[in-house]
């Protein structure tokens, strides 16, 4: 005999992900995990059973998670992992190819390349207000005071590294 939480379990769902305007347009497992990518963001689904595998509370809701702020929209995440997908589903590698942990790789690039390029937007914003903090300086009297990047050598290493 089914208990209730069998039934509410075992029934269909729906479930808006992400913010409206956007739509989701690939679902990826990524290693034992369910990803949507939305023309946004990337989103990790995470069913009931998952969180919840002894059925012990009917409570437990069905999740999502943002995992990364690009998505199918953005060219880092359709050359990279929507690409990798493609490639790897459709076998075209032979049959000894590990589809599996290639798609775990190329999502890990992906964390990586939309770090770096996170960094890189912020360092050109930065510029850009010194450039018109430049701009803007007056000599007073025999002196001037030159705008300056913060920590901008460890920002460099750390762009180097991610």
């Amino acid at each position: 005999m089914k208990r209730p939480i069998d039934h509410l379990r075992d029934s269909a769902l729906s479930m808006d992900v992400g913010p409206s305007g956007g739509r989701i347009t690939e679902m990826v497992k990524i290693g034992e995990r369910l990803h949507t990518v939305t023309t946004y963001s990337i989103y990790r689904i995470m069913l009931a059973d998952e969180i919840n595998p002894g059925r012990t509370n009917i409570n437990v809701p069905n999740s999502q998670q943002k995992v990364l702020d690009y998505g199918s929209d953005s060219p880092l995440v359709a050359k990279t992992l929507l690409t990798a997908k493609q490639l790897f589903d459709k076998g075209f590698l032979g049959p000894d190819f590990d589809s599996a942990r290639g798609i775990e790789l190329s999502f890990e690039c992906l964390k990586n390349l939309a770090a770096m390029s996170d960094l890189a937007a912020e360092f050109s914003r930065q510029d850009v207000d010194e450039e018109s903090r430049l701009a803007e300086l007056q000599i007073k009297g025999r002196s001037l005071a030159l705008p300056s990047a913060p920590n901008l050598e460890p920002r460099c290493k750390q762009f180097r590294f991610v």
